[in-house]
């Protein structure tokens, strides 16, 4: 690869474009204790961490998640564009990807939680329970 300090050449840019962009460039990333957002450090694992350990997302929460997986796809979109057209050292392409797959593991996490709508479930429940009990009723008049 030559020096570090040296800057990247296109086609080592191009490969860690690919590398990016492969489904199964995340599997065994681990999501990064802290991130910067515009300039502001953000812990996202803590974030994803306390997310996740509820198993779905409350209602209280949505927007915010909602809110956070957008801005982490805005910073990973940003960190793809400066690897695509920046001069950079092959340390700081490196550490760009890490950044990225670190986000994109962050996001995918995100993104798997389930988005329980307990009062339409509730609705729901009770509707069918109302149905069967209808149709029990029927049953016995016939």
């Amino acid at each position: 690869m030559g020096d570090s300090a040296e800057e990247i050449d296109d086609d080592r840019r191009q490969e860690l474009l690919g590398r990016i962009s492969r489904q199964t460039a995340t599997i065994g990333q681990r999501i990064p204790e802290t991130t910067s957002i515009d300039g502001e450090p953000f812990d996202l694992r803590d974030f994803v961490l306390e997310t996740k350990s509820q198993g779905a997302i409350p209602p209280d929460r949505r927007e915010a998640v909602r809110t956070v997986r957008k801005t982490l796809s805005t910073e990973r979109e940003k960190r793809r564009k400066r690897l695509e057209t920046e001069s950079l050292t092959e340390q700081e392409a490196t550490n760009l990807v890490q950044d990225i797959l670190g986000l994109d593991r962050a996001i995918i996490a995100l993104g798997n939680l389930a988005e329980t709508d307990l009062e339409a479930k509730s609705h729901e429940e009770y509707v069918d329970g109302t149905r069967r009990w209808v149709d029990f009723v029927d049953q016995l008049t016939d």
